[in-house]
């Protein structure tokens, strides 16, 4: 045995204080007090070694230049420590089996390993170890024995390296599976990590992400095998997709290489197909999929698309063998020679008798002059056509050169070019059951009377003629007419107040011909009474008894202003009455005429009104009705109070 001089106050526990596996039997119980001997003495009867030789005995710390170079342990009875821990001033310290305090490192007690301080104390939890040729971290468990493999501390998992214990950082392999540590070797999940210029993903148990991944509203795609996400083209199954420099798969358009490519609302890109954009068409490539731009071939027809991919369409494409007209389709035409001034010209015609005059390139029609140079200028063109012997013809031609027909607005007026023949129409024309006058210059003629041949017409403010023959309860169509439309637009009629006190002396007086003291007030009988007197109508008869009424005793009170009694002068004077079921009926009819009297006769008398006013549509079908209800004097669509029966009378 090893035996100590001197005495010295120490707090030494006994190895049962500690929760150590590996601690590896007891420590005697400490005596009250150390005895002295001298050097190399034996108590024990036993050959001290060759070092404890060199140990200058005595109880407690016993330092190196005492302890033959090393720290060392005198226990109360004489001995050192040896193979074994001691607790000292609240650290654990081993002991190895010469007595030599174990320091700086690690060291392999019982089948764990443990780490100490310079000091020699245990050490427990997180240290960074310096003594080796690079720095590690380490993680010693309340035990003091070095923790390998998986850790968690804080909420946090960290990788203990199985052979040393060194904790991981960056992109490391933990049994088989690959996870990503960040510098305080804390493990990531649901976050992305740079590493090596490499984009990664974690999931939620850090696992690393291979495959799609749905993040937001953007999808990634990360390589199955080795995590890393991809950039660029990526072919997944028999689809190839884009994904951003972000590694965000692109949809619609992206641009890739100064290339155009465009992608569906599944990120699929796509190839041989046309997509439609904004108000453009774009056609994408067969094979790669690539925005067509130039000439370019698709079944069997030729199609042009402008730099930027939209597809040309309705205009001249001037290509390497000559131009071509692009249709509304955008297919081109055969390319056509060019005159001196770049205009196409029609020069393998064989028969050009048929012009000047018009020919199809194309969807759309163009004019040659006798030489086959075709049109391509916007504005009026003059022609004495080879195919019409009557006085010079013209025509009207959008910025393409493309006749225009049907009607055309130009400089103020409305002009009518025939559909089959493109030739501007002058004279009557009859469109959609309207007519309409064009004069010799070709513009239509609106709001006024104007005299043909001897006779006089009235058109209104859209060109449509009035026919203003004939009469309206005996009172002459036109005059009718002229009087109500003189005042359309003046506030005479228009906009004066409903009153509802059924008498001629408070429900005649329009805004424009107040009664005697200033009173303004219509109801719908009282404006249909005034415009007809204003006309030239008697309104006697019409405010005379008669029996056409739901009631047994007549239409009642009000004479003239009561609407009842229009529908019933109409029929005691047999004039043409025309019964419908309903406003639409009426209107599909084809028979009103403006300046007709409508009349809605509800079936139900006890509990709806009656209502009357003028048709005031400028064609058979158009809804414009003009009367006096609740809202005053308007011009508005066919209204009646309720569920009605509706006549038409004149």
């Amino acid at each position: 045995m090893l035996y100590a001089l001197d005495s010295n106050n120490t707090d030494e526990g006994s190895a049962s204080n500690v929760a150590i596996a590996s601690v590896e039997s007891a420590i005697d119980a400490q005596r009250d007090s150390t005895f002295a001997v001298e050097q190399n003495s034996q108590v024990d009867n036993e050959t001290p070694s060759e070092v404890s030789n060199q140990i200058v005995w005595h109880q407690g710390w016993i330092s190196p230049e005492e302890g033959a170079g090393f720290w060392r342990w005198g226990l109360s009875d004489g001995t050192i420590a040896v193979s074994s821990w001691r607790h000292i001033n609240g650290s654990w310290y081993w002991f190895d089996d010469e007595g030599r305090m174990a320091q700086d490192g690690l060291v392999q007690v019982g089948g764990a390993t443990y780490g100490f301080s310079s000091s020699g104390a245990m050490r427990v939890g997180w240290y960074l170890d310096s003594t080796g040729s690079t720095s590690a971290w380490r993680y010693f468990s309340g035990s003091g024995a070095l923790v390998k493999g998986w850790l968690s501390d804080g909420g946090r998992w960290y990788w203990l390296d199985p052979a040393d214990g060194s904790m991981a950082t960056g992109l490391k392999e933990c049994n088989g599976t690959s996870y990503i540590f960040n510098s305080s070797g804390a493990m990531l999940s649901s976050q992305w990590a740079l590493i090596d210029n490499n984009w990664y993903y974690a999931d939620s148990n850090g696992l690393l992400h291979g495959g799609w991944l749905l993040l937001g509203n953007s999808w990634y795609y990360l390589d199955p095998g080795s995590h890393i996400m991809l950039t660029g083209f990526v072919q997944v199954g028999t689809s190839s997709y884009f994904l951003t420099s972000s590694g965000a798969m692109a949809t619609g358009w992206a641009l890739a290489d100064d290339t155009w490519y465009y992608a569906a609302s599944n990120g699929a890109i796509q190839r041989g197909r046309w997509i439609k954009s904004g108000s453009a068409w774009y056609y994408l490539d067969d094979v790669s999929g690539a925005m067509r731009t130039g000439e370019y071939t698709v079944g069997d027809t030729r199609y042009y698309s402008y730099d930027s991919g939209a597809m040309a369409s309705s205009c001249w494409i001037n290509l390497s063998d000559g131009i071509s007209w692009a249709n509304s389709s955008g297919a081109l035409s055969e390319p056509l020679p060019t005159s001196s001034d770049g205009s196409p010209v029609i020069a393998d015609r064989a028969d050009l008798s048929s012009l000047p005059g018009t020919i199809h390139i194309g969807d759309s029609v163009f004019y040659a002059d006798a030489n086959g140079v075709v049109n391509v200028a916007s504005g009026w063109i003059m022609s004495n056509d080879a195919s019409d012997e009557s006085d010079n013809t013209w025509y009207y031609t959008s910025s393409n050169g493309v006749l225009k027909s049907g009607w055309q607005y130009v400089n103020g007026a409305w002009y009518w070019m025939d559909p089959s023949t493109f030739k501007m129409k002058t004279g009557w024309l009859n469109d959609g059951g309207t007519w309409y006058w064009l004069q010799p210059s070709g513009a239509m003629f609106a709001n006024g009377w104007l005299k043909i041949d001897g006779v006089d017409y009235y058109f209104n403010a859209s060109g449509a003629w009035l026919n203003t023959s004939g009469s309206v309860l005996g009172v002459n169509r036109s005059s009718l007419v002229n009087w109500l439309m003189s005042h359309e637009n003046d506030g005479y009629y228009r906009g004066t107040r409903y009153d509802t006190h059924l008498s001629q002396e408070s429900c005649m007086h329009p805004k424009g011909d107040p009664r005697w003291d200033g009173y303004t007030g219509m109801n719908c009988g009282g404006f249909v009474s005034h415009a007809y007197m204003k006309a030239g109508g008697d309104l006697a008869p019409i405010a005379a008894e008669q029996s056409h009424s739901p009631w047994s005793g007549g239409p009642g009170r009000g004479g003239c202003v009561n609407a009842y009694r229009w529908y019933g002068y109409a029929i005691d004077t047999c004039a043409n009455v025309t019964y419908f079921n309903s406003i639409d009926e009426l209107l599909r009819s084809g028979l009103a005429r403006k300046g007709d009297i409508v009349f809605f006769n509800p079936y139900n008398p006890y509990a709806d009104d009656s209502h009357i006013g003028f048709f005031w549509g400028n064609s058979p079908s158009e809804n414009l009705f003009w009367h006096s209800d609740g809202y005053g004097n308007r011009i508005s669509g066919l209204t009646a109070l309720g569920p009605s029966k509706v006549i038409l009378i004149r």
